[in-house]
């Protein structure tokens, strides 16, 4: 966490945790 740069599982986390949030919406709109 302490490190300068995301590390490469960082950067997944936060993709993956960005699309659920995404198809959440979606599934709330329909």
């Amino acid at each position: 966490m302490a490190r300068r740069g995301m590390s490469r599982e960082q950067a997944m986390a936060d993709y993956v945790a960005l699309v659920n949030r995404l198809k959440a919406e979606e599934s709330l709109e329909a």
